[in-house]
């Protein structure tokens, strides 16, 4: 059986553009002949174990991939069913260990209601690298995208289905604004020469507000100002930004009602 998974971020995109970046797994269960009484090659539950230790063994080299193998008791939610030789946690989002796994297929094989065993693959964030405040690999989008795929119709038992989730892009992140505050400073008073003419990289001159592993919640004031200097005119627009901790409620209310008896 395989499975191959896709990971799709701003990295990728950068460094390759839209071109598929993927990975194969592929594991192989035993045969009926080499299998005893805490072993059935038709067990989903089998796959599942195979999958976890075959994905854990390539961590190091599959690129922002962090396995994380929460359980859930059958289809329905059940909990309260006894299983011999079963121990530990098994609550959602518990780590399930080989032993466990190979008590549930035994448990199954004589059990009217199975227990399906759900494996779960989360993403790490891209890692922020920091020179003198400021992100020089910034990256808008920190998320990984990760679409699993069966490579062949993997329904054994009716247990296996594949469900991709996809994640909610956060805004008003602290490094988010860290890089606004980067591209503003030649304006906010740190001058127009905020690199290095030595390291091409910024100087740390510049007095940043926002903090990194801080998120909050911006409004954006989008505008365009006029000016006359001699014979010539100037219009630009520029973008004013109201940054609150996230959480400060009363805050953000606040702003939010004075900035809606603004008009055009």
């Amino acid at each position: 059986y395989g499975i191959r998974i896709e990971f799709r971020n701003s990295r990728i995109y950068r460094f390759q553009g839209f071109n598929q970046f993927s990975k194969a797994f592929i594991v192989k269960t035993p045969c009926c002949d080499d299998c005893n009484d805490d072993c059935n090659s038709y067990d989903s539950n089998l796959l599942f174990k195979l999958f976890r230790n075959e994905i854990n063994a390539d961590i190091a080299q599959t690129l922002e991939a962090r396995l994380v193998t929460p359980i859930a008791l059958n289809a329905s939610g059940e909990t309260g069913v006894v299983v011999p030789g079963l121990s530990g946690n098994l609550a959602i989002g518990a780590t399930v260990s080989d032993a466990n796994i190979n008590a549930i297929v035994t448990y199954n094989l004589t059990a009217t209601t199975k227990i399906a065993l759900n494996l779960v693959i989360t993403s790490k964030p891209i890692q922020i690298g920091v020179w003198a405040q400021v992100n020089l690999a910034y990256h808008k989008l920190l998320e990984t995208t990760l679409i699993v795929s069966p490579l062949e119709d993997s329904n054994l038992c009716s247990y296996i289905t594949v469900s991709n989730t996809f994640p909610t892009f956060a805004q008003g992140t602290g490094s988010n604004l860290m890089n606004k505050e980067y591209h503003a400073s030649g304006w906010n008073g740190a001058g127009p020469y905020v690199l290095s003419e030595t390291t091409g990289t910024p100087k740390g001159n510049i007095e940043y507000l926002a903090k990194q592993d801080v998120s909050y919640h911006q409004f954006d004031l989008e505008y365009e100002v006029k000016a006359h200097g001699g014979w010539l005119e100037y219009e630009n627009g520029l973008t004013t930004i109201i940054a609150i901790k996230a959480g400060n409620t009363a805050a953000i209310q606040s702003v939010r009602e004075m900035l809606q008896h603004i008009s055009a």
